[in-house]
């Protein structure tokens, strides 16, 4: 019996030892995957003199309306105001669109 004790122990000792190997690796592996992530590529810098692309339809419609929004509703963040002007622009009919 003691002899079995002894073995039975030696066996529990085992597995807490490979419990705490397993977890060590399994800690390891996490924090080896955490910085194995990709980067994105940077985009390359391009010249200050590169012409900018010109504003979508929307944007100037925004711009042009955003001053007076912002006077009739003075308390609204700018957010807010923009989920208005957006329902505006796409209630207008495409006619009115076209004059951006």
């Amino acid at each position: 019996d003691t002899l079995s004790k002894i073995v039975i122990n030696n066996d529990n000792d085992n597995k807490v030892e490979d419990e705490d190997v397993d977890l060590a690796l399994h800690e390891k592996m996490k924090f080896a995957k955490r910085n194995s992530r990709k980067k994105k590529p940077q985009k390359p810098i391009q010249p200050e003199s590169m012409p900018k692309y010109p504003q979508s339809c929307f944007f100037l419609y925004l711009n042009e309306r955003r001053a007076g929004m912002r006077q009739k509703y003075p308390g609204k963040r700018m957010y807010e105001l923009s989920i208005l002007i957006a329902e505006e622009w796409n209630n207008k009919p495409p006619e009115a669109k076209k004059v951006y």
